[in-house]
């Protein structure tokens, strides 16, 4: 198995950057957003599973390729994530839908074994932020779209 790090990494239509590659730059392509499928225990009379959507808003550290000897390849990113583990405390969403957060409040940074700061490049949604005034913490979240994406459809018509 061998690994290369790149500073920059396209995928469905998105360049993505590290952070150190996107500084000086005009545009911000290190911002990303995973939605994750999550699961919570509720107890009480009934214990209730309950299963809902989580988004995680994170920034890309490093972009490494693993390579498995020629028989295939992962792209990974590692990135700094805002802790969101209690709702409405480092990242909020307002009446209007806009949502906002902190980055000096991370987790999953990778300083503990239980940490898991990487996700598959694949995974990744492209969101870029804007900060919310000057001297503030708080940035605002937009997704980006992507450029020069085309889905091509191949009907197969058999005789």
């Amino acid at each position: 198995m061998s690994a290369q790090k790149y500073s920059s990494y396209t995928i469905n239509g998105f360049d993505f950057h590290t952070e150190s590659y996107d500084v000086g730059r005009s545009v911000q392509n290190s911002g990303v957003a995973l939605v994750a499928e999550s699961t919570c225990f509720q107890r009480g009379d009934n214990d209730n599973v309950i299963i809902g959507n989580k988004t995680y808003y994170g920034i890309i550290k490093e972009i490494v390729e693993l390579n498995y000897n020629h028989k295939g390849n992962v792209v990974l990113f590692k990135c700094d994530w805002v802790d969101n583990c209690v709702r409405g405390k480092w990242v909020k969403t307002d009446q209007f839908g806009v949502t906002t957060v902190n980055f000096k409040h991370l987790f999953n940074t990778g300083e503990k074994v239980s940490d898991e700061p990487f996700i598959l490049s694949s995974q990744a949604m492209q969101v870029f932020y804007v900060p919310e005034h000057a001297g503030s913490e708080w940035v605002s979240v937009h997704q980006s779209k992507p450029r020069d994406f085309t889905i091509w459809i191949i009907w197969r018509v058999s005789t």
